[in-house]
């Protein structure tokens, strides 16, 4: 009796080991090798780290409304609808502080798409990710023209045409490379310009708005934007 419990205990033990290979191996050609497409350049700093001239601020020293964020959350959702929706979201980013409402916006729709590992599901160019993506509003170059519009600050411009760049690359040839560098600049954006970063955290260096002495890795985002 005892033996035929012990034989089970191994029968289930081998039976969980074989599962756990085996989703590991679905996994592997569903999604592709672990290994991401971009080095990993995270920093953790503090406010005191960064050295950019803070012009841009400003606009952290106002909480935007909540019939600001209701509102602007409203249209952002609404605009991967149809292009008359998507032009209304254009049409309502008038204030800066509600521009800055939009990158906040971006960053949280590139955490889902491409962070915590989400970005896996998309190495394969042909994954049905990618359609969705193809109508999402951080896809559209539109957009950050109208960013650049509302705040024309000199560095932040040319962050959002780096955006711009992006995305298109993203968009055309399926590039999660395209989608995390544009997710990094969103990150250091909404963390780090428009949040201060009070408590500290991570730092990717991707922005010109936002310096530091930690980690500046602009020219790797502008060389390979100019690759492809």
């Amino acid at each position: 009796m005892r033996n035929h419990r012990k034989m089970k205990k191994i029968a289930i033990g081998v039976g969980v080991c074989v599962a756990l290979f085996s989703l590991g191996i679905i996994g592997y050609f569903l999604y592709g090798p672990s290994k991401p497409p971009l080095p990993n350049h995270s920093t953790n700093i503090k406010p005191v780290d960064i050295t950019s001239t803070p012009s841009t601020y400003a606009l952290t020293n106002e909480k935007t409304p909540v019939d600001v964020e209701v509102e602007m959350s409203r249209e952002y959702a609404a605009a991967i609808t149809t292009e008359d929706q998507f032009t209304a979201l254009l049409n309502a980013i008038d204030t800066q502080q509600k521009a800055r409402y939009i990158v906040k916006k971006i960053h949280q729709s590139l955490n889902e798409r491409t962070g915590f590992g989400h970005y896996r599901a998309l190495l394969k160019k042909s994954s049905s990710g990618w359609d969705s993506l193809q109508t999402a509003s951080f896809m559209d170059d539109r957009l950050y023209a109208k960013l650049a519009e509302i705040i024309p600050e000199d560095k932040f411009v040319q962050d959002m045409n780096h955006a711009a760049a992006l995305s298109n690359i993203a968009k055309k040839k399926h590039s999660v490379a395209a989608l995390l560098y544009l997710h990094r600049i969103f990150h250091d954006l909404d963390y780090w310009a428009f949040r201060d970063g009070s408590k500290g955290g991570d730092f990717w260096g991707v922005t010109e708005t936002v310096k530091s002495d930690k980690a500046d890795h602009v020219d790797e985002v502008t060389k390979f934007i100019a690759k492809h």
